[in-house]
Order: structure tokens, then C-alpha cells, then sequence
């Protein structure tokens, strides 16, 4: 029932041609509008560009290039950042995303923080197979009997 509901609120909802030539009609007029305030939003930054003082553009450029600067240097710590945690996963087989989702203000730290993690990575198993389908191990054990003895049982 309730579908059925929603099609007869769709039904009504429908729009005649005359309606929606004068609903086109009022979507072309906003678009030239914003067009229009574009090109004179676009002016008047031009005016007030022109009308600044030379300290006043002299502060602006700084501020653009602090800002600048700041983009640089956070691209800079994030490839730093990068590369601590590529160095550490091959040392100690952590996967280098989650060592990236670590804090670590340093390279040594980072170094640490994958050591204390890398009994948990190193225990992972393979198991065969195409991913749907387990393979046993091939000396006569099922798929079965292959899971259960890679299972810890203390």
C-alpha cells in the first residue's frame, strides 16, 4: 500500500508544459543575474585592488605567502610522515596505513610505535584458496583440519 502512495504523490506532483517553459524561463533570468553579479563582483575586487595602498598590498602578498607556506609546510610533514612509516614497515612488516593513522612526532617514535605492533602482524596467516573457496594443505588434511590447527588454543 504504501508504494502505492508514493506513486500517486509522484503522479501529482507532475508539471504542465506551460508551467515548466515559465519555470526554464525563471532559471535562465537567476543565471543571467549571477552572471552579471559575477562580472561585477569581479570589478569591484579589481577596484579594490587598485585603491589599496602600498603597505596594504605589501600585507596582503605576506598574508598570501604565510598562507602559502603553511600549505607547503603541512604537503612537507605529511610526505615526511610518509616515508617514517614506509621505512618502519619494512622493518617490522606493520602495514604502512595503519602506521600512518599513528601519532609519532618523530621518525624513532614511529620506529616504536610499529615494534610494539609487530608481534600482531607478524602471527597473521595466508589462507589458500582463490578467497571463496578454501584449499586444504595438500598431506590429506581437509580445509577444515587446515583452519582448526592454525586457530591458538591456549
Amino acid at each position: 500500500m504504501e508504494g502505492q502512495e508514493q506513486v500517486e504523490q509522484q503522479e501529482e506532483q507532475t508539471v504542465s508544459k506551460a508551467d515548466y517553459d515559465k519555470l526554464l524561463a525563471q532559471s535562465r533570468k537567476w543565471e543571467r543575474q549571477s552572471k552579471a553579479n559575477a562580472e561585477k563582483a569581479k570589478a569591484y575586487d579589481e577596484m579594490q585592488a587598485k585603491s589599496m595602498t602600498d603597505s596594504e598590498r605589501a600585507e596582503a602578498a605576506s598574508k598570501r605567502a604565510d598562507e602559502a607556506e603553511a600549505e607547503l609546510a603541512k604537503y612537507r610533514r605529511a610526505e615526511e610522515r610518509s616515508a617514517w612509516a614506509a621505512k618502519a614497515h619494512e622493518s617490522t612488516g606493520v602495514p604502512v596505513d595503519v602506521l600512518q593513522a599513528m601519532e609519532a612526532g618523530s621518525e624513532k617514535e614511529m620506529m616504536a610505535r610499529a615494534e610494539s605492533l609487530k608481534g600482531y602482524f607478524a602471527k597473521r596467516q595466508v589462507v589458500p584458496g582463490d578467497g571463496v573457496h578454501l584449499e586444504g594443505t595438500g598431506d590429506g588434511e581437509s580445509a577444515n583440519d587446515w583452519l582448526r590447527s592454525t586457530i591458538p588454543t591456549h
